[in-house]
């Protein structure tokens, strides 16, 4: 067992600096704590009913600095879609692709591949008609007359799929976007299709102007269009970010042991610079690791004291962080 797990007695790392993927797991959705641009997601289901009421796609847009919480933000985005259209886990497609270079018909090539697989694999009424359509679009040159099949194969399975008993509905989410030529291709093709389709875009001024605000000005037909942002945390939010991920780690316990790092501390000394999500997460969770390794004791906290931090001690390793150390 991870010497974390064992010595704070807790069945995951409440820290770990990971993107969570409520997707797949419905704890992560719990994990994801609202704060920054996590806080105020209400405006996304306006917006997926108004995609809906159109029989149209929702486009959403998750911009922040590298740690900011952006992939964590986006699989939020995806699963909330999920759950407006009543969708259960088994018949949802979710094709998530890295933005490798700026050859967009090749990534969405490689989401048709995804799609296809999926079908089969899901067992979800894959026809030899819509098979066929796959394989044409996954041969046909990308240009006016390929992106036009591309349309058709999204809006079939779509509404095809998408009218059964048990409807099947599916996302998409481009990461790291390079291009707006992927962004121009997705307003088309996707046009007619009930879907969610993601973007994510690193925050700085190049991408402003080249992806940030050509998206924020466009008006894709038949289509909703959400742009969320994530910055920095700082005092209070910081605090609650280490608050919440300790109490839901700990939520069958009854009572729920205090936390090794004592929250008015954390708000003023860690909550005393602005940082990302992910910096704060990294600081803490290198701080528990390394202090779990460190205490031989085999008893667990909170029967240890040795296992929490000081506000001297916490100060000292925050100075340690800022420094480039960590």
């Amino acid at each position: 067992m991870h010497p974390v797990l064992a010595k704070y007695n807790v069945p995951r790392n409440p820290f770990e600096p990971v993107p969570l993927n409520p997707v797949d797991n419905a704890d992560d959705g719990r994990m994801l704590v609202p704060v920054d641009g996590f806080a105020n997601l209400d405006p996304l289901d306006a917006a997926f009913q108004s995609a809906s009421d159109r029989g149209g796609p929702v486009f959403v847009m998750v911009v922040g600095a590298s740690g900011s919480g952006r992939s964590s933000l986006a699989n939020c985005v995806v699963a909330r879609y999920r759950d407006h259209r009543h969708v259960s886990q088994d018949r949802f497609l979710w094709v998530d692709l890295r933005v490798e270079n700026h050859n967009a018909h090749e990534h969405f090539r490689a989401a048709l591949v995804d799609l296809e697989a999926q079908l089969d694999e899901k067992g979800l009424g894959m026809t030899d008609a819509l098979r066929a359509e796959f394989q044409q679009c996954q041969q046909a040159a990308m240009d006016l007359a390929g992106e036009r099949r591309l349309k058709n194969l999204f809006r079939h399975i779509s509404t095809d799929l998408g009218k059964a008993a048990e409807p099947v509905a599916f996302g998409l989410c481009f990461d790291k976007l390079l291009s707006y030529d992927l962004i121009r291709i997705a307003f088309s093709v996707l046009e007619n299709a009930r879907a969610v389709c993601v973007f994510t875009v690193d925050d700085y001024g190049a991408k402003k102007i080249e992806l940030i605000e050509p998206f924020r000005d466009a008006a894709p037909p038949n289509a909703s269009k959400t742009l969320l942002q994530l910055g920095l945390i700082s005092g209070a939010e910081i605090r609650r970010l280490i608050e919440d991920r300790w109490n839901f780690v700990n939520r069958n316990r009854d009572p729920i042991p205090p936390n090794p790092f004592p929250p008015q501390d954390v708000e003023q000394i860690l909550g005393g610079l602005p940082r990302t999500v992910g910096r704060v997460l990294r600081m803490t969770g290198q701080m528990i690791e390394r202090r779990a390794q460190a205490v031989d004791d085999a008893q667990p906290w909170p029967g240890n004291s040795q296992l929490g931090f000081s506000r001297q001690q916490l100060k000292e390793l925050v100075q340690y962080f800022d420094g480039g150390q960590g």
